[in-house]
């Protein structure tokens, strides 16, 4: 397969596309033609080097983390896809034509949703419920520091809105 391939850390010019060899789904994976990836702010620090202490690159090797695209092979124990199946996750090695995606956190394509949208949804959605979550109680919940005639926390409204149910649209409703 064809993919961005880097050999050392540094600049965008270590980014070379090159062949790698194809990745093969294992026990619990899925195999996926890429349709789309998306380029995130981790993909530039573990290229320069800026993660190698807890997300070294192993080179030569690849980086990105979102991805979209078609089932084309399912390791053993793989239950609910299918090949010809539409499917985004937050994955590994997404800057290739081929990636191998555990199934646990592959999710099937939404009816509406192309693939090219879809690769973009991954790491943003996991990144904004996290600080929902992280910093804060979403608003209407009993612990959430919030008194009477204050506005909602409007962070994780923003964030949280429309990634991860009804804890975003209310908050979102009463920052309005």
């Amino acid at each position: 397969m064809k993919a961005i391939v880097v050999h050392q850390y540094g600049g965008p010019e270590v980014l070379k596309y090159e062949d790698y060899p194809d990745p093969v789904a294992g026990q619990g994976e899925v195999l996926v033609r890429v349709a789309a990836t998306s380029v995130n702010p981790i993909d530039y620090k573990r290229r320069a080097g800026l993660t190698k202490d807890f997300y070294p690159i192993k080179f030569p090797g690849l980086i990105g983390v979102d991805v979209a695209g078609t089932v084309i092979n399912t390791g053993p124990g793989v239950e609910g896809f299918s090949i010809g199946d539409g499917v985004f996750a937050m994955a590994d090695n997404t800057y290739a034509e081929l990636c191998v995606v555990n199934a646990e956190v592959l999710a099937k394509t939404p009816k509406g949703l192309d693939l090219i949208q879809a690769a973009a949804l991954p790491l943003v959605t996991t990144t904004g419920n996290q600080s929902s979550f992280s910093y804060g109680h979403p608003c209407g919940s009993d612990d959430c520091g919030r008194r009477r005639g204050r506005k909602c926390w409007a962070f994780g409204s923003i964030h949280c809105e429309g990634t991860r149910g009804e804890s975003g649209r209310r908050c979102s409703k009463e920052a309005d």
